[in-house]
């Protein structure tokens, strides 16, 4: 694996799901829009 191109900074994120076991998308978004906002940019 190549790390040459890779630069910023990385999170892992959870899927966030509903009481009835669905991928909640609205949160996820939310979470993803969170990372954003606080600078994250990885990229590769």
């Amino acid at each position: 694996m190549e790390f040459d191109d890779m630069t910023g900074a990385y999170v892992a994120l959870f899927t966030p799901y509903t009481k009835d076991n669905r991928v909640n998308e609205e949160m996820a978004g939310r979470l993803v829009e969170y990372q954003l906002a606080g600078g994250v940019r990885g990229r590769a």
